[in-house]
């Protein structure tokens, strides 16, 4: 997930978040799966800081 952008403090728990999926794909699919959670699965990984990681992420990462 740090490859992807997500914060340090965050990659972890989305990483669990989106384990379920392939994960030999790279960074670049990372992002489309990042990209496509809704607000509910990175409050549901990151509690009630969730909306905030997937604003800044989204910001950074040229999504919004």
């Amino acid at each position: 997930m740090r490859l992807a952008g997500v914060p340090r403090s965050a990659a972890a728990r989305m990483a669990a978040t989106v384990a379920g999926e392939d994960r030999t794909s790279g960074p670049v699919a990372a992002r489309s799966r990042l990209a496509a959670l809704p607000e509910t699965a990175w409050r549901s990984a990151l509690g009630s800081k969730g909306p905030a990681y997937r604003t800044v992420w989204r910001i950074l990462d040229g999504v919004q």
